[in-house]
């Protein structure tokens, strides 16, 4: 079952830009990013809910992707806007204290 909250939805979308920005310039795999973000984040989420937040990072222009020669594994990174995002602290997961 995906996400059911708009707030849990962004909170995987700012872990995203920020697992793949700090990885910068190595791209990561989906199950890299995923193990990454769970360590992160307080809730459970679905592959749908990462690839989900991931499209969206492309749609914005922070996140882009390339396929492996050998296969069609996408192996996604932070684009300069998404590094932007993340240094001018327009991109961060708040605190629950």
């Amino acid at each position: 079952m995906p996400l059911t909250t708009n707030d849990d939805r962004e909170l995987l979308r700012h872990a995203t830009l920020e697992v793949l920005a700090a990885r910068h310039p190595t791209a990561l795999p989906f199950p890299g990013i995923r193990r990454r973000i769970a360590q992160q984040l307080d809730f459970p989420f679905h592959d749908s809910d990462l690839e989900s937040a991931l499209d969206f990072g492309k749609s914005q222009g922070w996140l882009t992707f390339t396929f492996d020669e050998a296969g069609s594994s996408k192996w996604w990174s932070a684009t300069a806007a998404g590094l932007l995002k993340i240094e001018r602290g327009q991109s961060r997961i708040p605190s629950h204290d």
